[in-house]
């Protein structure tokens, strides 16, 4: 198939939702389809990958892949990528990593085929979806036997004001009441990493928390290996991917309640209350006083695991675009999710 994948922010962006359609691309691409991205993201050095990425386009260059194309995939509803399917007719896919806000865009929701990536999402869409986790990537996130794991807690998520980062620094304020000071690495960049920075610094945390900033995919496999248990405490942006990341290199993990995290953690670690510093102090304290728990949640990392490979989930798309791409022709329709 000539599949259009069509996504605001793009790599070099960091981000779950981001990352899901790399990692679709690459895998669509290994299983010989053709690949062509657009995206609003800018990059000036030249493209990491051997599938076509169209910056910025203009309105021509839409319509003519729009033409191009067998079907097209969207990361969530964007008008602006929207229009030049209306006079083509090309099917399309929708990938809802939250509900859809607004009339127009829920009523040019209705046109495509819904992907919701959790039973959550799912039960709060209008629309007829199927159920799709986001995947992470098992040829770089694996456990290191040869790395010494020795930092009790690592924070995953996007260094923006919604990661709950500033929570996870209050909750350790509250352990540090009770005799409980555990080293924490901060991995990531984003706009509130001056803002953390300033509150770990008027907390006196300083020798506690260290920030670890930007690094490769590789380079942040590896780290994760040093850590025992991984913490995502977002008040609203989903961090499944990192979640998955974090449990296939060896980490329990303490996350909020929001987007897809219960179906990321599964039985690999606990969820808490978003925003709520106390519930994740009282979950740090039972989780750090108690390391057979932490094993013993990893030990259900294998079998959770495998439905989020990049490999099973980009098969689970393929069969949705595939039949979006017959469904004006034979008249298909998706059951609505049921919980």
């Amino acid at each position: 198939m000539k599949i259009l994948i069509a996504s605001h922010s793009f790599f070099p962006e960091i981000g779950d939702v981001d990352e899901v359609h790399r990692i679709l691309a690459l895998e669509f691409q290994r299983r010989g389809h053709e690949i062509h991205v657009v995206t609003d993201t800018e990059f000036s050095e030249p493209e990491p990958f051997t599938f076509a990425v169209s910056r910025r386009p203009r309105a021509a260059t839409l319509a003519s892949l729009a033409r191009w194309s067998d079907v097209v995939l969207h990361n969530g509803v964007n008008l602006a990528y929207i229009w030049p399917l209306l006079p083509v007719r090309r099917p399309w896919v929708i990938t809802n990593h939250s509900p859809v806000q607004g009339i127009l865009r829920k009523a040019m929701q209705r046109l495509g085929t819904n992907i919701a990536v959790s039973k959550s999402i799912a039960k709060e869409l209008s629309v007829p979806c199927q159920v799709v986790g986001n995947p992470y990537r098992s040829s770089i996130f694996r456990i290191r036997p040869d790395i010494r794991r020795d930092t009790p807690l690592a924070f995953v998520g996007s260094m923006e004001t919604d990661s709950g980062a500033a929570i996870l620094i209050e909750a350790l304020l509250h352990l540090r009441q009770e005799g409980l000071t555990p080293a924490l690495t901060i991995f990531g960049e984003g706009s509130a990493r001056g803002e953390l920075q300033a509150l770990v610094a008027n907390a006196a945390l300083q020798k506690q928390v260290s920030f670890a900033g930007y690094l490769t995919d590789e380079h942040l496999a590896e780290r994760y290996c040093a850590h025992r248990i991984a913490v995502a405490p977002s008040i609203g942006a989903d961090s499944s991917s990192a979640i998955l990341e974090a449990i296939a290199s060896g980490c329990a993990v303490i996350a909020s309640d929001v987007g897809s995290h219960c179906e990321a953690v599964g039985d690999c670690g606990w969820t808490v209350r978003a925003a709520d510093a106390t519930a994740l102090a009282t979950q740090l304290r039972i989780a750090l006083n108690n390391p057979k728990s932490v094993e013993e949640r990893q030990s259900h990392a294998r079998e959770h695991l495998s439905q989020f490979t990049a490999e099973a989930v980009a098969i689970k798309y393929l069969r949705i675009l595939q039949a979006a791409a017959q469904l004006r022709r034979r008249h298909v329709r998706l059951e609505p999710f049921a919980a």
